[in-house]
C-alpha cells in the first residue's frame, strides 16, 4: 500500500501523489526502518497483521521510556499538506 503525502514541490494545491514506503506491511522485519532508538517495543510479528503475515505491534510498559521507530525520510515544503494513513 502507498502512503498519500502531497510533498512535491511542483504539485498544485489539493494535489496528492502517493509516496511508496518500503517495507511497509513489516512482511521483512525491519528492513528499511531505524528501530535504533526503541528501546525494544516495536515488534514485527503476525498477531499484528492487518493484511499478510506481519504487522507492527508496539508495547510501551514504561513511564519514562518510549519507542522510536521511522521510515526513510521524505522531502517537505512549507505551507503544504501531509496526510498519512495507515491501519
Amino acid at each position: 500500500s502507498t502512503a498519500n503525502l502531497g510533498i512535491a514541490p511542483d504539485l498544485r494545491p489539493g494535489e496528492e501523489r502517493p509516496v511508496n514506503l518500503r517495507n511497509n506491511g513489516f512482511e521483512g522485519g525491519f528492513e528499511h526502518w531505524d528501530n535504533t532508538n526503541d528501546n525494544g517495543m516495536s515488534r514485527a510479528t503476525p498477531e499484528a497483521a492487518f493484511r499478510g503475515d506481519s504487522g507492527l505491534r508496539i508495547e510501551d510498559g514504561s513511564d519514562t521510556a518510549g519507542s522510536s521507530l521511522h521510515s526513510a525520510y521524505y522531502p517537505a515544503a512549507p505551507g503544504r499538506l501531509y496526510q498519512l494513513r495507515f491501519w
